[in-house]
């Protein structure tokens, strides 16, 4: 089993690392140039792992207002499941682990312009992500549920009809109410 973690703890490392990935323009440049071309005067920027393991630190991006995966303690420290998770792999792969909050929504940006290397914090799985970034494996399920009090008298979705809706901006949440399959249920929901 402990075999198993470590191997699971390496390969998210290792994918989270390459998320970083270069434009589609940067990996292009070096796709079809002569030796002179993309020899050491081509300027690349290097995406890969070894960059990570070179530079001696893995900076995650993430919500530190998300728990239990990403939140602060009492003392004001970034804490929770998925800050044990990348430290894990961080002491694997013998770096120092970087927290970077961010602005959830300019999340991808943070990481086009490599300000972070890694996206680490209850990010769902879409196509569109899948077309642009490479991502692990998840290590969990999540699903996007309407939660109310007990003694709520909302018991189904019409019984929103008027009443106010919560969603992190650009969080999946928001793409799921802003999808048109959801137009309806938004649209009776209050502003």
């Amino acid at each position: 089993m402990k075999k198993r973690v470590f191997y699971f703890l390496l390969l998210v490392g290792l994918v989270l690392g390459l998320t970083a990935c270069g434009t589609k323009e940067t990996r292009g440049n070096a796709v079809g140039k002569t030796g002179e071309e993309s020899g050491s005067n081509a300027k690349q920027e290097d995406t890969s792992l070894q960059y990570i393991l070179d530079r001696g630190k893995f900076i995650v991006g993430l919500d530190d207002t998300f728990p239990p995966m990403g939140f602060r303690d009492d003392a004001n420290n970034i804490v929770g499941f998925d800050i044990d998770l990348a430290q894990a792999v961080s002491d694997k792969l013998g770096v120092e682990l970087v927290l970077q909050p961010i602005e959830w929504d300019a999340k991808e940006q943070e990481l086009a312009t490599k300000n972070i290397d890694a996206i680490w914090n209850g990010f769902s799985i879409t196509e569109e992500r899948l077309a642009n970034l490479t991502m692990s494996d998840p290590y969990m399920e999540n699903s996007i549920s309407l939660v109310v009090a007990k003694d709520s008298e909302i018991a189904s979705m019409e019984d929103m009809a008027g009443k106010r809706l919560a969603v992190q901006s650009g969080s999946s949440a928001q793409e799921a109410l802003d999808s048109e399959e959801n137009k309806e249920f938004k649209d009776s929901v209050g502003k």
